[in-house]
């Protein structure tokens, strides 16, 4: 039973980590039209709440982009974190089980 609990882990584990990789290039689109729309003159006194971050109005497209950049970077890297721990805890218990087995 507990190989295949790590068995589990590592399935999730590997994914969480799969998905980060293979989605960067959609962050990449989002990012481009998230700038364009904060930095759109017609809403310009309008304040941004992105995670825990918020955006001031005024500020320039690359401040803008730097601040929106470092944000993704931070999901990006909590769900790889994520990802890597369950693929070790998954790891561990497949480990464990084989001990166990002799």
């Amino acid at each position: 039973m507990l190989e295949y609990v790590g068995w589990a882990l590592e399935a999730v584990g590997g994914v969480l980590l799969a998905w980060e990789a293979l989605f960067k290039t959609d962050d990449r689109e989002r990012l481009k039209n998230r700038v364009a729309v904060i930095t759109d003159k017609a809403l310009a006194g309008v304040e941004w709440v992105e995670g825990k971050q918020v955006i001031r109005p005024g500020l320039s497209s690359d401040e803008v982009k730097e601040q929106l950049v470092e944000i993704m970077e931070d999901r990006t890297q909590n769900k790889a974190r994520w990802g890597l721990v369950l693929l070790l805890i998954g790891l561990g218990f497949h480990g464990f089980a084989k001990f166990l087995e002799r």
